[in-house]
């Protein structure tokens, strides 16, 4: 009987907070298992990806908001776990499984602000002391994300189509894209990624392009991505599956959104553009009554983008290196953008100043510690479970 249980809700929280406490459970011989929560920022493979992670047997959902609700209610999960542990997500469905289950419940969250009561425990990284509203409540450790880095967790890029030389460091300058972990996301920010691609390449031929299909790509998608590059010449341009960890040192600049993404170019000590078009406000989650005027025919797009915007602009940043140093080092993009303008932007950046400040911000950043994120809470559970020293 596993003595744990994850409960995890996106592809984020899945494979970089996750994973890596996975393996340092392992390594303490700690069982666990994990809970597919409901996500509106699933990618829909969220189980096959975690069946290569854990035993089949050892996951469970995603079951839908109602179906999770009478999982619980069915009483199917009583007396199983010693202790819930939940990465990231809604705190309300830690509580309700904390309810239901009587089982401790302990949460790992980038946003200490809330989620706090009624946690038994809560933990974040090192760097969001300075976020926290009730920071004695909080125990702030290592960065789960950072973990990821260890060799045991990268493996080789699995290139699936175009230009290989561009993952051999034979171009003046390589530029990552990140399209995103769900499929609808990455379906429309792929083809404006190419032509952005495609406008650089032209005026600078020298650079390559590595669009880094993330853990949660399906092979079926590559009929679409060849239908989108057909009559397209793949010279410097590369496709390839894995994460950032993995793709570190093959690239000097990165295209992503707000994210995991940003905090793991961040640990590559990489400068990235964070782009949120706002032609894309349809494909964001709803929440609240603003939100849902985005289901209203005619009104709803525009009712979205006007509140995407205007909600985006009160925030003072978007990427998460940019609120943990308390200025823009990665330059974010909300507004109306064409591939052309975000091209413009990339070349006077890379080729100004802009992104010899942000790389000199990034290599300022003091990170030591942060590594062992997944081993000390780890450690934390072991001592829960059996007492005395749990260590590695």
């Amino acid at each position: 009987m596993s003595a744990v249980l994850m409960l995890v809700n996106g592809p984020g929280e899945l494979w970089s907070l996750a994973r890596p406490l996975k393996r340092a459970l392992d390594e303490l011989g700690v069982a666990s298992q994990v809970f597919l929560l409901p996500c509106q920022f699933a990618s829909g493979v969220e189980r096959e990806v975690a069946s290569s992670i854990w035993e089949e047997g050892e996951v469970i959902g995603p079951l839908g908001s109602w179906g999770t609700i009478g999982w619980l209610g069915r009483g199917r999960g009583l007396g199983r776990w010693r202790l819930l542990v939940q990465l990231g997500g809604d705190p309300l469905w830690g509580l309700l499984f904390k309810r239901r289950m009587g089982a401790e419940l302990w949460r790992y969250t980038y946003r200490p602000k809330g989620g706090i009561w009624g946690v038994d425990r809560v933990f974040s990284p090192a760097w969001c002391a300075p976020l926290a509203e009730r920071a004695s409540s909080v125990e702030f450790i290592g960065d789960l994300v950072l973990s990821c880095f260890d060799e045991g967790l990268t493996s080789p890029l699995r290139l699936v189509l175009g230009d290989g030389s561009v993952l051999e460091g034979l171009r003046a300058r390589v530029v990552l894209y990140l399209p995103g972990s769900r499929w609808r996301v990455r379906e429309k920010g792929l083809a404006f990624l190419l032509e952005v691609a495609r406008v650089l390449r032209d005026r600078r031929p020298g650079w390559g392009h590595l669009f880094l299909l993330s853990p949660f790509f399906r092979d079926e998608e590559l009929s679409h991505i060849r239908g989108l590059i057909s009559g397209f010449p793949l010279e410097g341009i590369a496709f390839a599956v894995g994460d950032v960890p993995s793709a570190r040192g093959l690239f000097q600049v990165a295209v992503t959104q707000p994210g995991t993404n940003t905090l793991e170019l961040m640990y590559s000590r990489v400068p990235a553009v964070v782009l949120l078009p706002l032609e894309m406000a349809d494909l964001l989650p709803r929440w609240g009554f603003l939100w849902a005027l985005g289901g209203l025919p005619l009104l709803g797009g525009l009712a979205r983008e006007i509140l995407v915007s205007r909600v985006l602009r009160l925030k003072s940043t978007l990427a998460w290196p940019n609120r943990i140093a308390g200025e823009e080092i990665f330059p974010e993009l909300v507004e109306r953008l064409s591939p052309s303008s975000v091209a413009d932007f990339l070349l006077s950046w890379c080729e100004g100043e802009g992104y010899a400040r942000a790389l000199a911000a990034l290599e300022s950043l003091d990170f030591s510690g942060l590594e062992e994120g997944a081993r000390t809470l780890a450690a934390e559970i072991g001592r829960r479970l059996f007492g005395g020293e749990a260590s590695l």
